[in-house]
């Protein structure tokens, strides 16, 4: 590869509620944690001596999904910042799960979660998982208690990752706007602020969920052409969210498109959108 490209997933994580969930509408990712971690800290009150071990989550159908250790970090730098409840490390964890044979990833059921809980000499243990479609990405997580493995507290958040539209005159069918999605990521989420721009116009996109490594990459290009071309690109140096501006002279149908990890990962474009320049 002649230039070392760097399409960062732009991966916005605008999160919406609906009435079952009882969530409020967040403006990005990092709330979703943070009113999780306020729900589960709750339980405070109802644990003797306020000790918890944070298991984690599993993505659905997708063993050791890098997305679920990420997730997991997240809850517990806020459970933390909350102040209310002590947490054991998950080193820790991990330490002793292996010392005892027991498996470090996947699901856990409540039974196995209370048997961790005893193991580790704590009063909880928080399990999760998380459900991702071509449209939402559903987190729920639960507070299991070490003595009788029964749910203490539930939390359930919910985003919507496709909730972009075109402009009125000219806009984009979102039929034909699909964001294409590897099976693997479909936590990676892309979102220009619009679709249709006008030449010279800076083209903003927001992106999240990305993998975190250095050589993830972003990219703009023309979308007539092939998966190989650079077009207008950036590395993500690790950064799994944020914003990127570009900015197009030339009018015409353009594509972003989220490559991972260059070269292991190739040309292989994990999310690609459409957007368009008059």
């Amino acid at each position: 590869m002649k230039r070392i490209s760097t399409l960062v997933l732009i991966v916005l994580w605008t999160i919406i509620s609906a009435p079952s969930l009882q969530s409020k509408e967040k403006s990005d990712a990092d709330e979703i944690f943070k009113d999780l971690a306020d729900t589960l800290s709750k339980v405070e009150k109802r644990l003797p001596n306020k000790t918890i071990a944070i298991y984690g989550f599993e993505v659905i159908g997708r063993p050791n999904d890098s997305y679920a250790k990420f997730a997991t970090e997240k809850l517990t730098h806020y459970i933390v910042a909350n102040g209310d409840l002590m947490v054991v490390e998950r080193s820790r964890i991990d330490q002793i799960l292996k010392e005892q044979s027991l498996s470090m990833t996947g699901a856990v059921d409540a039974g196995t979660a209370a048997k961790i809980g005893k193991i580790l000499s704590v009063d909880a243990v928080i399990i999760g998982t998380i459900h991702a479609t071509e449209r939402d990405v559903e987190f729920i997580a639960r507070v299991i208690g070490s003595e009788k493995g029964i749910i203490l507290a539930s939390a359930n958040e919910k985003l919507i990752t496709d909730t972009y539209t075109g402009d009125d005159n000219g806009s984009i069918d979102q039929n034909d706007n699909e964001a294409i999605d590897n099976s693997k990521n479909s936590i990676t989420i892309i979102k220009p602020s619009k679709t249709i721009f006008t030449r010279f116009e800076q083209v903003t996109i927001s992106y999240s969920g990305l993998p975190g490594n250095q050589n993830d990459w972003i990219t703009l290009t023309k979308a007539s052409e092939p998966d190989t071309t650079y077009g207008d690109w950036f590395y993500t140096y690790g950064q799994r969210s944020g914003t990127y501006s570009f900015k197009i002279s030339e009018p015409g149908d353009y594509e972003v498109r989220v490559y991972y990890d260059w070269p292991n990962g190739g040309y292989i474009v994990q999310k690609r959108i459409k957007i368009k320049v008059k």
